[in-house]
């Protein structure tokens, strides 16, 4: 499929690029390309849950609201990339970035991957010890 011959490069791009706007258009990308069910294996099989996890630690306010985009898209609906997110570190910074306010559209997007992460029980216990039971409980 052509749209798994674009993850890696794109996964490449948000690791090793020094020009910003690449790597928020990269992370646009990925979440985009993650709405395919295939895509979300290829995008973790090739690093990029961790590279879209580093970005979320960025002082770009775009790159954070896109990363934390990406990632909600690929724990949608998919029980093992909720676990490897989560495992990941992403529920401490994500309910950060969400009670922040400082952008409402990172924070949004911040909300929506921990209502995706919140989704397999394993993670609602990570969500709590963060504070962030507030953020997904309604």
């Amino acid at each position: 499929m052509i749209s798994d011959l674009a993850i890696v490069p794109l996964i490449n791009l948000i690791g090793i690029s020094s020009n910003d706007e690449c790597k928020q258009q990269a992370a646009e990308l990925l979440g985009l390309l993650a709405r395919n069910p295939a895509s979300k294996s290829a995008i973790a099989d090739g690093g990029g849950i961790a590279k879209l996890l580093a970005l979320l630690n960025s002082d770009k306010v775009l790159a954070v609201e896109l990363a934390a985009g990406a990632l909600a898209a690929i724990a949608t609906e998919n029980p093992d990339m909720q676990r490897q997110v989560a495992q990941g570190g992403a529920i401490p910074t994500l309910v950060a970035l969400a009670r922040s306010m400082s952008n409402f559209r990172a924070s949004a997007s911040a909300m929506a991957a921990l209502t995706q992460l919140n989704a397999l029980e394993e993670n609602r216990a990570l969500i709590r010890e963060a504070g962030g039971e507030s953020i997904v409980s309604g």
